[in-house]
């Protein structure tokens, strides 16, 4: 789910990808980030599937939580993206 407010929706939806795949190749679930934040899983799931939106506080606690460097996510998100996209889908 696109949050259709957003003025980039491509580069969200990466986002949320990158979100999830950092995740699960750190191999933790969706219950133990949630435990570690001291949330329910329900809100992970519903960040890494756009139903809630994360801001940067919440992205630097997830990364820690998850026991990644939040850089190489922002790395990820400052290369080129096809700007036609976010264009056709806001």
């Amino acid at each position: 789910m696109t949050n259709s407010r957003s003025k980039h929706p491509y580069r969200y939806q990466k986002f949320l990808k990158l979100l999830r795949t950092a995740r699960k190749e750190a191999g933790y679930t969706q219950n133990e980030v949630a435990e570690t934040l001291g949330e329910y899983q329900s809100y992970i799931s519903k960040v890494e599937c756009g139903e809630r939106r994360m801001d940067v506080v919440e992205f630097i606690d997830y990364m820690k939580a998850i026991s990644t460097n939040p850089t190489n996510i922002i790395e990820e998100l400052r290369r080129p993206y096809p700007k036609k996209l976010d264009r056709m889908q806001a």
